[in-house]
């Protein structure tokens, strides 16, 4: 079972979902997807919130976080841009 999916279902439902309910969305088997779940809730990206020790009828949540982008093209290359403009300036000052 594709986690990225099951875990796209489950951020857009922030009151969770049951096992069958994310198979009905993603044509997968509630069981498979079950035991998908328990990985990811060892992972720490999903948390069984109601429904017992098994997890079938149980409402699943996603509890992954955002994380922020790795690489910020715009911001780095404003940041570039600014230091070369203090270093022209700073080298024709020293040329004046």
């Amino acid at each position: 079972m594709s986690r990225a999916r099951i875990l796209d279902y489950l951020d857009a439902r922030p009151d969770g979902a049951t096992p069958h309910q994310i198979a009905d969305a993603i044509d997968g088997n509630a069981e498979s997807i079950c035991k998908t779940m328990w990985r990811l809730e060892s992972r720490g990206e999903a948390k069984l919130i109601s429904g017992g020790r098994k997890g079938l009828h149980g409402v699943w949540i996603s509890v992954r976080e955002e994380t922020p982008p790795v690489f910020r093209a715009m911001q780095t290359l404003k940041a570039m841009q600014e230091a070369c403009r203090a270093r022209l300036m700073a080298n024709q000052m020293e040329a004046a």
